[in-house]
């Protein structure tokens, strides 16, 4: 008798092959499909010293659990063997957005931008400023933008590399097709690495040296209302009085990668007579098993995928003199600012449309199992034949300890 589990949630195909002695040819006999929880019996005839194999496999895919039974010499007639299905394999080591999100301190989940290359962003993102307006269940309003270049307020390469966060860490975990696909439109990092294949599954490993949050190291000197100058100062009053709940932010946070890479590895699907081992994947619909060369590798080095600010108070007060012109002055420090579902607009205003990544699409849908055949039935005893002047090939060896006892 062969019994799945009723813990497992996967039907196998089982099967006995039988050397009725140790100089005959195997026979071997399908026995269908088990649900979890399910069971099938069949007699065979054996001699003393011959064996009996039970064995499962995934439907269309390999075999994962076999477990042979030599007839000892002491052991009574009828004998009756019971295996339980144990399959060797392992499930995807997987982590949550959550986990990998810990391991990348200060990168927003979410954003929606495609990484900025470091020297595009020194010289139109970091020391930008932008009058934007921010509301909660609304799609974010970019009213004005100011590149860095246009104020004047680049900061130098050799500045920006002395301001890395110095760091290493190694990023691994494993993934379904779906979850791969909806990665990076969560974490920037992992956005466009590869068009992953339905039911598949997917190894991600990451370095990186030198990331995280970068702060915009400024002139002792510097003021913004002075890098603005009195018509941008101007333009900037009316564009807040325009649209009341507007803020002015100055982009002066980057997240930000020296050097490192991701490798993606594809696992390969077992077909029909492969045996899974315990690194094999039990999946769904197959077993697969990940090869040692990465299907894609992307390099992450000298690359932004994030950004923020901080919201500086603008204060107008009309001149002397009677005069109707207003003088605008800018807060100096101001609070930090994310910003939120605006970066896709704020990008685009001050890098182009390149910048903006589109929404990451699914894997396409993995097309409905044909019909299920009914299980087959079990059939009556099969004698074990030999090819006249055939060698028997040797009974099979267990690979481990075998879940089967002979009550």
């Amino acid at each position: 008798m062969i019994q799945n589990p009723p813990t497992s949630t996967t039907s196998y195909n089982v099967a006995v092959t039988v050397w009725k002695d140790q100089r005959s040819q195997p026979v071997r006999t399908e026995l269908g499909s088990i649900p979890p929880g399910g069971s099938v019996s069949n007699d065979v005839k054996v001699k003393k010293g011959g064996t009996i194999t039970m064995e499962a496999a995934l439907p269309g895919s390999a075999t994962v659990w076999s477990v042979p039974h030599t007839v000892a010499p002491n052991e009574r007639s009828p004998l009756q063997l019971v295996g339980v299905v144990v399959p060797t394999g392992r499930a995807p080591q997987t982590l949550t957005v959550a986990q990998i999100a810990a391991k990348l301190p200060d990168l927003d989940r979410g954003r929606g931008v495609g990484p900025v290359p470091v020297a595009d962003a020194l010289k139109s993102l970091l020391g930008a400023a932008c009058v934007l307006t921010l509301e909660p269940g609304k799609p974010a309003e970019v009213h004005l933008c100011f590149t860095s270049a246009e104020l004047n307020d680049q900061v130098q390469p050799a500045d920006f590399q002395a301001a890395y966060r110095h760091a290493q860490d190694h990023v691994e975990f494993e993934a379904s097709a779906t979850a791969a696909a909806g990665l990076g439109a969560e974490i920037g990092l992992y956005e466009g690495l590869l068009a992953y294949e339905p039911s598949s599954f997917y190894r991600f490993s990451t370095d990186l040296t030198d990331f995280g949050a970068v702060t915009k190291p400024e002139a002792t000197n510097f003021d913004l209302g002075s890098a603005l100058g009195e018509a941008r100062r101007d333009q900037v009053a009316k564009t807040l009085a325009a649209h009341p709940g507007a803020k002015l932010v100055y982009i002066n946070h980057v997240w930000a990668v020296r050097s490192g890479k991701t490798d993606v590895f594809q696992a390969a699907r077992l077909g029909v007579g492969a045996r899974t081992t315990p690194n094999s994947i039990l999946g769904p619909d197959g077993a697969y098993e990940f090869g040692p060369t990465p299907a894609a590798s992307k390099s992450h080095a000298e690359q932004v995928f994030d950004f923020w600010g901080e919201e500086r108070g603008v204060h107008s007060a009309k001149r002397g003199g009677g005069s109707a012109a207003l003088v605008v002055t800018i807060q100096k420090e101001g609070t930090e600012l994310r910003l939120a579902d605006a970066k896709r607009e704020v990008a685009q205003a001050l890098l182009g449309p390149a910048a903006v990544s589109a929404p990451a699409a699914p894997p396409a849908p993995t097309p409905p199992p044909a019909a299920a055949a009914p299980p087959a039935p079990v059939p009556a005893p099969a004698p074990a034949y030999a090819a006249p002047g055939a060698a028997p090939p040797a009974p099979p060896r267990s690979s481990g300890p075998a879940p089967i006892h002979a009550p």
